[in-house]
């Protein structure tokens, strides 16, 4: 999986999407890794958050992975002038999450710990995605 700087949707963002009890952070890094915590303000647990990789970003959709080699899927990105929005497609139906810049001063207490533990997930599956 080849990696590129993507400045437009790298970064920290806040998602508010209407069936979530509150909005969702979502860490897109430039090596490749997106963390989502489906909370924005209660510490979440660690099943509850979503370890993905992205790739193939071409200024309209990105692919997320559930493991670096797995398929995966396209989602869809419109950039706007606060963020960007991005676009899911099931059974017919569009779903629009926006994504607004999340200032790393707002960021909760427990993030730090909550990303590095993720992260350290991350690099556990990427190691037994590796072809033996």
């Amino acid at each position: 999986m080849a990696l590129a700087s993507h400045p437009d949707i790298e970064g920290s963002w806040l998602i508010d999407y209407e069936p979530f009890e509150e909005p969702c952070l979502l860490i897109i890094m430039p090596d490749g890794r997106t963390v989502q915590f489906l909370t924005s303000v209660t510490k979440p647990r660690i099943n509850q958050t979503m370890r993905l990789w992205h790739s193939e970003y071409d200024g309209k959709r990105v692919r997320f992975r559930p493991s670096p080699s797995a398929e995966g899927w396209f989602r869809g990105v419109e950039i706007t002038d606060d963020g960007w929005v991005m676009t899911a497609e099931a059974n017919g139906e569009q779903s629009r999450f926006h994504c607004s810049v999340f200032p790393a001063h707002l960021f909760p207490d427990w993030y730090e710990e909550m990303l590095t533990i993720n992260l350290e997930k991350m690099l556990d599956v990427e190691r037994e995605d590796q072809p033996a």
